[in-house]
């Protein structure tokens, strides 16, 4: 079941978030929450059930449309939509559908398709890894997801720790589903029809989504703005508090104009 889970309840700006592959609305941004100051409400869209869903459900466009309900159904009015990876394109559909109701949107590595050579690799063999070695998987995301100097920064021993605490939070059923997203999604059409103020977040040293394929996406944005940070593609992980910073203030100048 697609739910909304409150994270941060004070406040009259709402920011949405929306996790990526193998994430949870508490694991992937409770710490991003609570290093937001002032009065933010944040909910988190939690889509790591999503086998469980009808097949329509499971469709980009049928999974935007279910989210864009709920945020109707819970009568927030305006918000700032915040995804991250797969999460960001899910927030883009979740955009193109609610119109106006979108003050802001933030994209945290995005990517619009599956087209890049290197993306499609990593998806394929991520795909190939969840069939025969789910474990493997776990590993291959901590490891290539956090920064070459961050990953060194941490112990052999943090490794390790890191890698069992992700395989054992993770509902791994689900992500075969988002999996397939990942390989077959295109919102590259509804990017140029955005009308909202559109944030671009990058890891300088991303080496699951070239920082080069969230700079294209950005490029096709109306409003768009480009902000970065020296990190790998877990940022959440590896510095919210920066990430925290840079959507705070994004959202803050849009809310003045």
């Amino acid at each position: 079941m697609v739910e909304l889970i409150e994270l941060k309840a004070q406040g009259q700006a709402c920011l949405i978030v929306i996790h990526g592959t193998a994430g949870h609305p508490r694991s992937t941004w409770e710490a991003f929450a609570n290093h937001l100051e002032g009065p933010y409400r944040v909910l988190a869209v939690d889509w790591s059930r999503l086998e469980r869903e009808s097949t329509v459900a499971q469709t980009l466009d049928g999974l935007g449309r279910q989210i864009a309900g709920k945020i109707r159904d819970g009568g927030v009015g305006g918000v700032h939509l915040v995804g991250y990876s797969l999460g960001a394109a899910v927030a883009v559909e979740v955009a193109s559908v609610l119109g106006p109701q979108v003050l802001s949107l933030s994209l945290i590595a995005p990517f619009d398709n599956a087209r890049d050579p290197q993306v499609r690799r990593t998806f394929g063999y991520w795909q190939r890894l969840l069939e025969d070695h789910p474990m493997k998987l776990a590993a291959e995301i901590v490891t290539r997801g956090f920064s070459s100097p961050g990953l060194r920064a941490m112990s052999a021993t943090q490794v390790t720790t890191c890698i069992e605490d992700f395989y054992q939070r993770v509902h791994w059923p689900a992500v075969a589903v988002q999996m397939r997203l990942n390989l077959t999604l295109d919102v590259s059409s509804q990017l140029s029809r955005l009308e909202c103020p559109t944030a671009v977040i990058i890891g300088l040293d991303d080496r699951l989504i070239p920082p080069s394929v969230s700079v294209a996406l950005y490029r096709q944005l109306p409003r768009g703005a480009l902000f970065s940070l020296p990190c790998g593609h877990l940022m959440l992980a590896e510095d919210p508090l920066g990430l925290a910073r840079i959507v705070q203030r994004f959202v803050s100048d849009e809310k003045r104009r």
